[in-house]
């Protein structure tokens, strides 16, 4: 099997751009989870009712998590058979169990990978604030309002499935995307 660099964290943190210049740096291939789930969605039987169903839940729903871990399985099962390594930007809601029995399979799905959690700040309030103001510049999520932007980041800054998952934690405040990505691979002890 062959080990990925994984990045999770709350919607407008910079996952994807911190997995295009990792995967740069390192010659890796990069993947986006958001980006092709729906592939995964398409294999299931149930596909056209989790159509009908998707809308009512939400963009984070407990109702969904069981629909997250299984697209976490398949993505990572399906690129540990190559044999390369990948950087995998999950997406915002790939990471957020709220049941223990959900979690602790997604958890040993992860654990041949680094799992690296991105946070704009330390201070959570300030990471709702900079996440927003992210989300607003790139003109994203135009259907919400701030409210619920900031519910969603809430909720996923609060769930504790998100620090479990993690082997390491990187703020981003203050910072420009290449002193993260440096500093994710010198704390991964990566050699670049």
């Amino acid at each position: 099997m062959t080990a990925s660099i994984i990045l999770i964290g709350p919607y407008g943190v910079g996952k994807g751009t911190l997995a295009e210049l990792i995967s740069q740096k390192l010659g890796w291939s990069e993947y986006s989870l958001d980006l092709e789930s729906e592939c995964y969605l398409k294999e299931r039987p149930d596909y056209e009712k989790l159509q009908e169903k998707r809308n009512d839940w939400g963009l984070i729903s407990p109702e969904w998590q069981h629909y997250d871990a299984y697209m976490v399985e398949r993505c990572l099962t399906e690129h540990s058979k190559a044999e390369e390594n990948w950087v995998i930007d999950f997406g915002a809601g790939h990471s957020v169990y709220e049941d223990e029995e959900i979690l602790a399979g997604v958890q040993q799905i992860v654990a041949p990978h680094s799992v690296v959690l991105i946070l704009p700040s330390r201070d959570h309030e300030e990471s709702l604030r900079i996440l927003l103001e992210r989300t607003r510049k790139r003109g994203r999520l135009t259907t919400y309002s701030d409210e619920q932007i900031n519910e969603f980041n809430r909720r996923f800054i609060q769930c504790n499935s998100n620090y479990v998952l993690a082997d390491l934690i990187v703020y981003t405040e203050g910072k420009l995307p290449e002193e993260t990505c440096e500093e994710i691979l010198r704390k991964l002890g990566i050699n670049f």
